[in-house]
């Protein structure tokens, strides 16, 4: 990632990409978006500040979701811009999805888009956990982690000392149960958290999956051709460089 995006971009950039509706559509059109209904009148009384009063109390990554829709639909060379340093649109974006923890069967992953190496889970998804937010400059931190997870289990996230309690111990399901330094690893790593501000330490993630099938299509081996798969399975924590 390069310039830091703040939430207030990509709200004003998204209202402003959607003034291109006509104002009797845009109550339906930001409707499809997951928006608050309203009518027409209000949006008569101004566009853009019909969808700013919506989404201004968004989190950064909601809006990078929205606004991947709203570029599906409209033009918007500032948005297009943003989403692009947000590492979410073209080939030269950085963060994808984080496949870890399975405790289960490990996932099968395909490259489902070269071009914009997009990974598809085709087995086991249900024994995994998926990050797919944006990563923030700054690192994957704890708080960060223990809040993603809390919204995916509908919880509340006013307070993370219980959903992380909770979180730390799915996280213990994936270790090697017959590997006693990862096991004391994650122990003594994650003992960090209750020592040490949340927000600012990063989060320790055991068992990154990554697997590249370079066909995606078993078929296409010829008979008795010999598979292999490349795949890591790791316990670390994520930073972004430089």
């Amino acid at each position: 990632m390069t310039d830091r995006v703040r939430p207030v971009d990509l709200v004003l950039a998204i209202a402003e990409t959607l003034h291109q509706v006509h104002h009797q559509e845009l109550p339906e059109v930001c409707e499809r978006y997951g928006l608050e209904s309203g009518k027409p009148g209000e949006a008569y009384d101004g566009k853009k500040w019909y969808v700013h009063r919506r989404i201004k109390s968004w989190e950064l990554h909601r809006l990078v979701v929205l606004g991947g829709r709203v570029l599906d639909d409209f033009r918007s060379e500032e948005l297009e811009e943003l989403m692009r340093r947000c590492g979410t649109r073209g080939v030269t974006g950085d963060f994808k999805n984080l496949i870890f923890a399975a405790n289960g069967p490990k996932p099968e992953i395909v490259l489902r888009d070269a071009v914009n190496n997009q990974v598809e889970i085709v087995k086991n998804a249900q024994f995994c956990l998926v990050y797919d937010r944006v990563l923030p400059n700054e690192g994957l931190s704890w708080a960060a982690l223990v809040r993603w997870w809390s919204e995916s289990q509908g919880r509340p996230t006013d307070d993370l000392v219980h959903p992380g309690r909770l979180l730390y111990a799915r996280l213990a399901e994936a270790l090697d149960p017959n590997s006693p330094p990862e096991q004391l690893f994650f122990k003594e790593y994650c003992a960090l958290y209750g020592t040490h501000p949340i927000d600012k330490i990063p989060a320790l993630i055991p068992q990154v999956y990554l697997h590249y099938d370079p066909y995606t299509a078993r078929e296409r081996r010829p008979p008795g051709h010999c598979h292999a798969n490349a795949w890591i399975s790791s316990c670390c924590y994520l930073r972004t460089s430089g």
